[in-house]
C-alpha cells in the first residue's frame, strides 16, 4: 500500500504543495496572534510541551498502522470541509481561538486521510490531549480561575481550622489577627491543574492505560493539584499567623 501512495504523491505533489502553502498563509496570521497572546499569560506557559509530546505519542501509537493507498473519502471530506468552514469563520471574525480549533480539526482529517479509521482510533486520544493547548473560550478561563481561587480558599480554611489558626474568610480573602491575605489568581491552582492534566494525559497514553484506569488516574491528578495548592496556601497563612511572612500581602 505504501508504494501505491508514494506513486500517487509523485503524480500529485504540485497540488499538495499549493494546498500546503495556502494553509500556511491562511493559518499563520491568526495562529501567530494566538501564540503572542499565550506568551503573555504565565498560566499557559506549561502547554508548550504538548505539541512535541503529541507528535511523539502519535508516532508511537501509529507504529504498525499501514498507510492507506486510498483515502477514506466521505469521512476525510467531511472533516476537511468542517475545518475550512471554521477557518473561514475565524478569518471573518478574526478569532485566533477559532483558527486553533480549525487546525486541530484539520489534523484529525489528515490522520483520517493517511491512516483511515484504524489510525484515527489510535491518534484520537492524542488529539484530545492537544485541546489542552487552547485556552478556554469567551473568558471561561477567568471563570474557572475564579472558581479555583474560591475552592482553594475554602479548603485552606478547613486546614487552618485543623491547625487551630484563628481566621475568617470572605471570598478570596483570609483574615488573621493583624493581617488580610488575598488568594491571587497565580495561586488559584490553574497552572498546576493544566500541568497535571497534560503530564497525566501523556503518561496514560504513553503507557497505553485502559479508559477506566486512565480516568481514575487523571481524577486523582486533579485532586492532587487542587489539594496541594490548598495545603500551600494554608501553610503560608499558618506561617504568617506565627509572624513568619512569606506572603508579602498576597498568596
Amino acid at each position: 500500500m505504501v508504494p501505491q501512495r508514494m506513486k500517487w504523491l509523485a503524480r500529485s505533489w504540485v497540488p499538495l504543495v499549493v494546498l500546503a502553502c495556502s494553509a500556511i498563509l491562511a493559518y499563520s496570521p491568526l495562529l501567530w496572534q494566538l501564540e503572542r497572546s499565550l506568551a503573555h499569560q504565565p498560566l499557559y506557559w506549561s502547554i508548550w510541551f504538548l505539541p512535541v509530546a503529541a507528535l511523539y505519542l502519535a508516532h508511537k501509537r501509529l507504529i504498525g498502522c499501514e498507510v492507506r493507498a486510498r483515502a477514506d473519502g466521505p469521512a476525510t471530506a467531511i472533516i476537511s470541509v468542517l475545518a475550512w468552514i471554521v477557518l473561514a469563520i475565524a478569518i471573518l471574525l478574526w478569532s485566533p481561538w477559532l483558527a486553533g480549533v480549525s487546525l486541530l480539526v484539520l489534523l484529525l482529517g489528515a490522520a483520517c486521510y493517511w491512516w483511515g479509521a484504524a489510525g484515527l482510533r489510535r491518534v484520537a486520544p492524542v488529539w484530545a490531549i492537544l485541546w489542552l493547548a487552547l485556552p478556554l473560550p469567551v473568558e471561561l478561563d477567568e471563570s474557572l480561575i475564579a472558581r479555583l481561587r474560591l475552592e482553594t480558599t475554602t479548603w485552606a480554611s478547613v486546614l487552618l481550622d485543623v491547625f487551630g489558626v484563628i481566621h475568617s474568610t470572605a471570598g478570596n480573602v483570609i483574615e488573621i489577627p493583624g493581617q488580610r491575605l488575598f488568594t491571587a489568581a497565580a495561586c488559584s491552582g490553574m497552572h498546576s491543574l493544566q500541568a497535571m492534566l497534560g503530564c497525566g494525559g501523556f503518561y496514560v497514553l504513553w503507557r497505553r492505560r485502559r479508559v477506566l484506569r486512565a480516568t481514575l488516574f487523571l481524577s486523582v491528578a486533579i485532586l492532587i493539584s487542587v489539594g496541594s495548592n490548598s495545603v500551600r496556601v494554608a501553610s503560608l497563612v499558618w506561617l504568617a499567623a506565627h509572624h513568619i511572612d512569606f506572603t508579602t500581602g498576597f498568596l
